[in-house]
């Protein structure tokens, strides 16, 4: 058996059984060549086919990932903007209650579903199960501006001192796209993000409407 990209046999050559080789081109065979088998060709297979696949994984993961960078751009600068001062208070509620907006949001994270799931297999709650899921999705995905919000003014104030909203979003955004292409890092980093912010989104509703009720607008 050869493997090569040009095969030669010459008149001295002499091949006791088949002749089996892998290559694009067909054999050169000079006249006294002695062959007493079969002469098989076979195409060899693509040398940078594991290498190919790689890079093309390597191509979708960056697609995906400019996606979701402006997807999040511009939802999250249209929530800041909407909403200002609660974007604010819930960064701030990271910063001021870390472990509670952590703990809040492990809690959130995993009890949701169970509880969504509970209601689908009552069948009479399939409906409300279904929508919890998808307000639950929502918010998962939208609490992560309230953490990238929180991560880009530590670092606007680091080096800067610049207190901008919509700026520290942006800069924790970009600080958070490019940590999140790393493998592994990248993982823990989003479950983070998620659980921080979905955490101080909560607590930031929860204090919200115990103040509504002080003031009895609720």
């Amino acid at each position: 058996m050869i493997a090569a990209a040009a095969i030669r046999l010459t008149s001295n050559a002499s091949v006791g059984r088949n002749f089996r080789y892998w290559s694009e081109t067909d054999p050169s065979i000079d006249e006294g060549a002695i062959v007493q088998g079969t002469v098989t060709q076979r195409l060899p297979p693509e040398p940078f086919k594991a290498e190919r696949f790689r890079r093309a994984l390597s191509g979708i993961r960056m697609a995906a990932a400019v996606v979701s960078f402006i997807s999040t751009l511009l939802l999250g600068l249209l929530l800041l903007w909407v909403y200002p001062v609660f974007a604010e208070t819930a960064a701030s509620m990271i910063r001021e209650r870390p472990w509670a907006s952590f703990g809040w949001g492990a809690a959130a994270l995993v009890g949701t579903p169970v509880l969504a799931v509970v209601l689908v297999m009552t069948v009479v709650g399939i409906p409300i199960g279904i929508m919890f899921m998808a307000l639950y999705t929502a918010t998962v995905y939208l609490a992560r501006v309230y953490a990238i919000t929180w991560a880009g003014q530590l670092v606007l104030r680091w080096v800067s001192g610049s207190s901008s909203l919509a700026w520290a979003f942006v800069t924790g955004l970009v600080v958070y796209s490019f940590l999140s292409l790393i493998p592994f890092v990248g993982w823990l980093l989003s479950l983070a993000t998620i659980l921080f912010g979905l955490g101080a989104l909560l607590l930031t509703k929860k204090d919200l409407v115990v103040r509504l009720r002080e003031q009895q607008v609720l």
